[in-house]
Formats: structure tokens, C-alpha cells, sequence
């Protein structure tokens, strides 16, 4: 009988990550991070992570992609059971993670177009508050004259 050469050894197996489900989501500890095999993991793969904060458990979604060699989180959203705004439900999370896959498969990074997004909505933010704050009141003479300290 041949006898193994890694006795006692557990072998390291690779397998697909399971696709998440609103129960796997919910059950996860805190400092817990499960992969969703339901999206295909070519060009990033979509992630959620439980986390502790002060106030309790925070469960947020994560794109995790590679650029030169390097991996890089980024983090897309809030895990909500129902529709919420600023949250985003299992399905929303799908969806956007593929755009972000489509994204890398162009040769771009997400993180950095995102910024240019936000830094786009900035300064059209400021245009519009310009453009509708009133103009300065022309203070007449007569108030700085009664105004001023001798």
C-alpha cells in the first residue's frame, strides 16, 4: 500500500465561492468577508464585509479588482434587506459590480472614475448654489457712518 506523501496534512482545495444569499449575508460575524460566486470573477470579484462599529454591525458590499499587479477595494454600498435609499439590496449589488467589471475589462480604473464623477457633481453643486445665492445688499453711507467705532 502506497502511503501519502502529505499525511496529516489537509489539502488546500479550490473552489467557487458560493453565490451569496440574503441568509448567508445576514448570519455573517462581525470582521467576517464572504466572496459572491454568483458574479464571475474575471475582472473583480463583489465581496461583503461585516463590520463593527460603535453604534453595532455594519454589512457593506466591495468590489475588489486588480490594476498592475496591485489589489484594490472599493467599497459600493450598504447591504439592505428592502429597498432604502443610500442602500443598495443583493440584486442592485450584482448589477453594479458588472458595470464595474465592464469597467476594468475597458482598461480603466473604477476608483479613479469615480472620483471624477463626484468631483464633477461637486462643481456643478457650487454652479447652481452661485446662481441662485442673491447678490450682496450696497450698504449706503449713512449706515457706515453709524455703524463705525469712533
Amino acid at each position: 500500500m502506497e502511503r501519502d506523501k502529505n499525511q496529516g496534512f489537509k489539502r488546500r482545495q479550490h473552489h467557487a465561492a458560493r453565490p451569496l444569499t440574503i441568509r448567508t449575508i445576514a448570519e455573517m460575524r462581525p470582521g467576517e468577508m464572504l466572496a459572491d460566486g454568483a458574479i464571475r470573477p474575471g475582472a473583480g470579484t463583489l465581496k461583503v464585509r461585516r463590520r463593527a462599529t460603535t453604534r453595532g454591525a455594519v454589512t457593506e458590499f466591495l468590489f475588489e479588482f486588480k490594476r498592475a499587479g496591485k489589489t484594490t477595494r472599493m467599497t459600493i454600498g450598504r447591504f439592505s434587506v428592502g429597498e432604502a435609499p443610500g442602500m443598495l439590496t443583493l440584486p442592485q449589488a450584482h448589477s453594479k459590480a458588472r458595470e464595474l467589471q465592464a469597467i476594468v475589462r475597458a482598461g480603466s480604473n473604477p476608483l479613479a472614475q469615480r472620483e471624477i464623477e463626484r468631483e464633477a457633481a461637486r462643481v456643478q453643486e457650487a454652479a447652481a448654489l452661485a446662481e441662485s445665492a442673491p447678490l450682496p445688499r450696497k450698504r449706503s453711507v449713512r449706515y457706515w457712518a453709524l455703524t463705525r467705532i469712533p
